[in-house]
Order: structure tokens, then C-alpha cells, then sequence
């Protein structure tokens, strides 16, 4: 757990892989971000950008998210 003066903030393990949902908010996330980054350097073609529900629910990662 992290405090954030009065805000206490814990670190969990999500699995897009397994819920819909949860993979859906990960791309919209992603999509935000990276579109800030790709006008920053000019170029769209980040690969992050182009990723489909699909690729994002197979990725063999381990994702972690903050939770209050």
C-alpha cells in the first residue's frame, strides 16, 4: 500500500486476459497516453497506438493497477 496524504492507494494485479471489461479500459488507457507521446514526436506509428482488444488480452504480461 501507498499513502498519498490522506489517500491510501494499493498496488493489484489485473488480468485483462480474463476480463473483458478491464481489457477495454487498458486500450483506452494505453490509446490516451500513447496518442500525447506520438504528437510529441510526430509520428503515429508506435505500436501501442494500432493494438486490438485482442493483442492486448493475449500479451503474456503481468499487469499491475493502482486501487483506492
Amino acid at each position: 500500500m501507498c499513502s498519498f496524504g490522506e489517500q491510501v492507494t494499493k498496488v493489484v494485479e489485473i488480468q485483462p486476459s480474463r476480463d473483458l471489461d478491464c481489457a477495454k479500459a487498458v486500450l483506452t488507457l494505453q490509446r490516451c497516453a500513447y496518442t500525447v507521446e506520438a504528437e510529441v514526436i510526430g509520428d503515429r506509428r508506435i505500436p501501442n497506438l494500432t493494438e486490438t482488444l485482442d493483442q492486448v488480452r493475449a500479451a503474456p504480461l503481468r499487469w499491475l493497477a493502482s486501487k483506492k
